[in-house]
């Protein structure tokens, strides 16, 4: 990070160098190849900088010039890039990186992640530059794609140097397994990010505010109902994860694994980090299910099919 150019804000990228990502990406895959972990650390830290820095920019057109750039560099990250980003250089050094360490299944994975997320950074600044919120069904999407989900969970592949079996990896059941892992790890984000999304003008893309606004409540009982959402998430989250590891390969168990691990220290993570505020309190942690908990599908169209499986 000493010679790329973003943050430009000093506080910023102090605050980001003290995240401990790269212990983080470690402690998620435990038993990854030491390289690729490293690379996955410099990869975390740059996402972040990269990710603050679009939400920087006061147009669509830069938004949407920005986006196609990296999604070319992720489609070849050996031909010459098709903007000037300050970052490009940097950008493009740690995908041809993974695209060394990963297999043709494992990239076209990771890249797919990256489609998706060059594809809602671009929804998501129209509603921020209208001042627009997204409406409950419409969010959770755009924050699996906007927290590039599928890049970031599948990268354990390629860290662990193991191949998911296509038939496993597209059945219908890992796709809600893994998308409800996307939603664990983006609402988790959320309620960390409350006082920080409220001070930047981030209130749009949160749970916590789009709750507020829908039902009427305050800050504090609108995160208890999130809380309540990611618990109810996590059941659904927990009963595929068991269902599809009856007659898992050895690669999808150690993704289950992993994955479990990413989604237990996201909490951890974002607690004391400096990037979120560095004084919040870690949100209690129980392997009990809460009692009355409610076992229907979410109120919300877009992901109740996960239920369904």
């Amino acid at each position: 990070m000493a010679s790329c150019p973003i943050p430009t804000n000093p506080d910023t990228r102090d605050a980001l160098l003290r995240s401990r990502s790269a212990a983080y990406v470690a402690c998620s895959s435990p038993d990854g190849i030491e390289e690729r972990l490293e690379l996955g650390g410099k990869w975390y830290l740059l996402a972040f900088a990269v990710d603050d820095w679009l939400e920087e920019l006061t147009t669509l057109e830069e938004v949407i010039e920005a986006c196609c750039t990296m999604q070319r560099i992720v489609d070849d990250p050996t031909a010459p890039p098709l903007t000037d980003l300050p970052f490009v250089k940097h950008f493009a050094e740690l995908i041809n990186e993974f695209r060394g360490s990963a297999t043709d299944v494992q990239y076209a994975r990771f890249a797919a992640g990256y489609t998706s997320y060059h594809m809602a950074i671009p929804w998501e600044t129209c509603h921020r530059l209208a001042g627009r919120q997204a409406t409950p069904a419409v969010l959770p999407v755009m924050r699996l794609w906007l927290t590039a989900f599928a890049a970031y969970i599948t990268a354990s592949e390629i860290y662990n140097g193991m191949e998911i079996p296509a038939h496993e990896f597209e059945a219908p059941a890992t796709r809600a397994w893994l998308e409800s892992a996307g939603i664990l790890l983006a609402w988790c984000n959320d309620i960390y990010s409350v006082e920080k999304d409220l001070r930047s003008g981030d209130a749009h893309k949160n749970i916590v505010m789009t709750l507020m606004r829908h039902h009427h409540l305050d800050v504090t009982h609108a995160t208890r109902k999130a809380i309540e959402f990611w618990n109810r998430v996590m059941v659904v989250h927990l009963r595929l994860r068991d269902r599809i590891a009856v007659e898992s390969s050895p690669a999808l168990t150690r993704f289950l694994r992993d994955t479990g691990t990413m989604i237990t220290n996201v909490i951890h993570w974002h607690a004391g980090n400096p990037r979120y505020g560095g004084d919040l309190a870690l949100l209690g942690i129980t392997s009990q299910e809460p009692l009355r908990l409610d076992p229907s599908p979410l109120p919300i169209s877009s992901i109740a099919w996960w239920w369904n499986h």
